[in-house]
């Protein structure tokens, strides 16, 4: 009782667990207070004191202990472990119904399947594992696991639930319907049932069937109610010959066999919070239907039910800035902030900061970022946003001092927070060219976070640009290895292994990255663009792509990267229908409708088409650079309307708010425009202006320097060349600038300077096999075989093969 009291009132975390160790100590059975024990263990001390807590649990061990052991270990990313104690916790369940588990505790993923039994079975350890898988992205395993839960008792709804949210996510709406109505007929007062699937037929595209289930929770009678479905209601939900096309994919499924258990008059159980959630997810589908205004009139009274919600305030916010601006927007944060526990205020000040920096007020955005971690100096997200808001504004010093705080703190209190020692990393190697430091920075993120699969696969990725292969190859194999599910790395490794021109190795890289990550479409589609550009197998390429979109329907790269290899094959007109499908399944991504305009204009010869689908990018994302570039250069090069295309030009500079590295792409296709009719005054002009803009882009000096050089400007150009390996990156065209730099040396007869600067450029990239490929033609031409032989082997010993990376550089 002390402890229950001591709870409700503003006690510290220490003295509650001083008190809680008391009461353990008096009471070493109560499961209970072992559990909150660990739990504010682990908030204080982390993990390996909730172990401590939870490790002694007996000769019979507490299912409830087990799967908390299990939760501990799932945090920790161990989840070999964390199976473990969910096949324990489910095997001590069994043992407590009353029936001894077949299960070895050191059983597979992939159990095997019980015979029913009795009504009246719990099965929440395998309910909480399959929940695991699922959330790994292990969707087989947890679908197993899930039938072996059925298998024991068929009259649990949250098992249904799980099954219907299972077979929503893997897109098999039928199946998932189907338990939906199976769990509503063991439990019709179950709101919470409603709401899962209304949120599956959204997924679905059937947004009239989600707004129906979803009002059942969302309009409540006033006794805090709402009716269930009725039979004939419930056929209503399931497909008809019209709808959506995901839909009419589903068709007529069968009658569940529960169905007739549902009765027309029983209501459903609500509490705010389920209201409230209900009120949010139709204001969601509200957007999506364009009815904004409706939107938030639901989000209001969302706010209104459950007032402690940040999340709600968040969405009611976001809203407004959309339907009235950023001013209406701040005053829901504000509204908001008065109203939330101080725990979440944090989180509030966050997202408020985002809203400002999306509105474009960087110093309110700043300034809500300060205060966020003020509020909480351990909320890593509200650090991470503000470190990324200083990048993005050029201030890497401020940046990388952010990220630093951030990452002492996180070591210091013990928050496990991996990404933001993997964007600081990344900060200090690519913006300020520190890779040792960098490398350092991942060595501290992964003593803090050793089971982060993604920080792992960051640093690899660093080792990789540093021309450390090997080390890079070790890192990705211990990021695979940490976390299998993470598909991320073994895209990242089988895309090395690409790079290296060890095509069999990365096949079965992006094999292996498939099978431990099936649902992940950009792994695929890389292997399918793979297939395709680096060893011209159409065929598989094509059956890739499939196999990506039919993973993620949803992911508008890959149908992009489809349409694109069909358009290279003369396949236009599945090309333009996979154009399309990207456009479908993503409205806002400029991408598609800028490569309509490049196919009508390469490969159809309407100049009017392609202008129309540029125009259209352009409208989706007024900063959509390529396409300004592709229609200025169609007018410039093609139509011969030099002043339209210095219009364009001068249009997409003043008016559409490009990003740094855009405007100084765009001035550099000008200045090239300029030089090709002759106006060399205006291109040395532009490209110098590209240079103020963004110090860093290679090809910016490059241009330039070859500007110079035709003018006969030789030592002008050399001292651009010399300048701008000291700007740009080594990953950014570094090698290029030396190769350049020492072909005309060696035009000249320096022979000696030219071979020093060859070796800068292999050692500033020694992943550009072009560079090695030039050092050694250069060799070649000066009369030294066997240094060239020497460089081959080198360049052997670094790639697998060398015949599809052609030579760029022609001495």
């Amino acid at each position: 009782m002390l402890v229950k009291y001591e709870d409700k009132c503003t006690t510290s975390v220490p003295h509650m667990v001083d008190l809680l160790y008391e009461a353990v100590l008096a009471c070493p059975k109560d499961v209970s207070l072992r559990l909150h024990l660990a739990k504010l263990e682990e908030r204080r001390s982390g993990l390996a004191a909730a172990r401590a807590v939870l490790k002694p649990v007996g000769a019979a061990p507490d299912d409830n202990i087990l799967r908390a052991m299990a939760k501990l270990e799932t945090d920790a990313r161990d989840h070999e472990k964390a199976r473990a104690y969910y096949r324990q916790a489910a095997d001590a369940e069994a043992l407590q119904s009353g029936n001894s588990s077949p299960y070895n505790t050191s059983a597979p993923v992939s159990p095997p399947k019980r015979k029913p039994t009795r009504k009246g079975k719990t099965v929440k350890s395998l309910h909480a594992w399959a929940l695991m898988e699922a959330r790994l992205g292990n969707l087989t395993a947890a679908r197993e696991i899930l039938e072996e839960a059925k298998a024991i008792t068929e009259h649990d709804s949250a098992i249904w639930r799980a099954i219907g949210e299972l077979e929503g996510r893997d897109r098999n709406f039928e199946k998932a319907r189907t338990a939906f109505q199976n769990a509503i007929a063991i439990d019709p007062h179950d709101a919470r049932l409603f709401l899962a699937w209304g949120k599956i037929e959204a997924l679905a595209g059937d947004l009239d069937r989600a707004e129906m289930l979803i009002d059942r929770v969302a309009n409540a009678g006033p006794k805090g109610t709402a009716p269930t479905l009725a039979p004939s209601q419930t056929q209503k939900m399931m497909p008809s010959g019209g709808g959506t096309s995901a839909s009419r994919a589903t068709a007529n499924p069968k009658p569940s066999r529960f169905q007739n258990n549902i009765n027309n008059n029983t209501n459903v159980a609500l509490t705010p919070h389920l209201l409230a959630d209900a009120l949010r997810e139709r204001a969601i589908l509200a957007a999506r239907n364009g009815q904004l205004d409706d939107s938030v009139t639901l989000l209001t009274r969302a706010s209104q039910i459950e007032p402690d919600c940040a999340t709600g305030w968040r969405l009611l916010a976001s809203q407004q800035l959309r339907v009235k601006g950023i001013v209406s927007a701040r005053e829901v944060y504000r509204t908001g902030l008065q109203r939330v526990a101080q725990s979440a205020k944090p989180k509030l000040l966050h997202w408020w900061g985002q809203d400002e920096r999306s509105a474009g007020d960087i110093d309110a955005a700043r300034e809500r970022f300060r205060l966020a971690t003020c509020a909480n100096s351990d909320y890593m997200s509200a650090w991470m946003s503000w470190g990324l808001l200083e990048k993005s504004e050029g201030n890497i010093a401020e940046a990388c001092d952010i990220f630093e705080q951030a990452s002492k703190r996180a070591e210091r209190d013990l928050v496990r927070s991996p990404f933001i020692f993997q964007a600081w990393g990344r900060v200090e190697e690519l913006e300020r060219g520190r890779a040792e430091y960098a490398s350092q920075i991942f060595r501290r993120g992964t003593n803090l976070v050793p089971t982060s699969g993604p920080l792992w696969s960051a640093w690899g990725l660093l080792e990789e640009r540093r021309g450390n292969i090997e080390k890079a190859r070790e890192l990705f194999a211990k990021s695979s290895t940490t976390d299998p599910t993470h598909g991320s790395a073994w895209h990242s490794w089988a895309l090395l292994e690409a790079r290296r021109c060890n095509y069999e190795r990365a096949s079965e890289l992006f094999k292996k990255g498939n099978e431990n990550d099936a649902s992940n479409a950009s792994l695929l589609a890389s292997w399918a663009m793979m297939e395709n550009k680096e060893l011209g197998n159409i065929s598989r390429s094509r059956d890739l792509f499939e196999r990506a979109v039919t993973a993620d329907p949803y992911f508008a790269p890959a149908w992009h990267a489809w349409g694109c290899l069909e358009m290279t094959a003369g396949s236009l007109e599945k090309a333009q229908q996979l154009f399309q499908k990207a456009i479908e399944v993503r409205p806002d991504d400029p991408s598609p409708w800028h490569t309509l305009g490049v196919l009508e204009s390469e490969h159809r010869h309407d100049h009017k088409a392609a202008i129309k689908h540029w125009k259209r990018a352009i409208e989706v994302e007024p900063g959509h650079a390529l396409s300004y570039q592709a229609w200025a250069l169609l007018e410039g090069n093609k139509n011969g309307n030099l002043e339209e295309a210095r219009r364009l030009f001068e249009y997409a500079m003043q008016e559409a708010k490009l990003k740094q590295a855009d405007m100084a792409m765009l001035l550099q296709s000008w200045a090239s425009l300029e030089e090709q009719h002759g106006e060399f005054d205006q291109a040395r002009k532009l490209l110098r202006k590209g240079l103020e803009v963004d110090r860093r882009r290679a090809e910016t000096w490059q241009s330039l320097a070859l500007v110079e050089k035709a003018r006969g400007n030789r030592e002008v150009a050399k001292r651009l060349l010399a300048d701008g390996v000291e700007s740009t990156s080594p990953l950014s065209g570094a090698a290029t600038l030396y190769v350049i730099w020492a072909k005309m040396e060696a035009e000249e007869g320096n022979i000696g300077e030219a071979r020093d600067l060859f070796a800068a450029g292999v050692r500033v990239n020694p992943s550009n096999v072009k560079t090695w490929n030039a050092y050694a033609a250069a060799e070649n031409k000066y009369g030294d075989a066997s240094r060239a032989a020497e460089i081959k082997s080198t360049c052997g010993a670094l790639f697998v093969r060398q015949d599809n990376a052609n030579e760029d550089f022609k001495l």
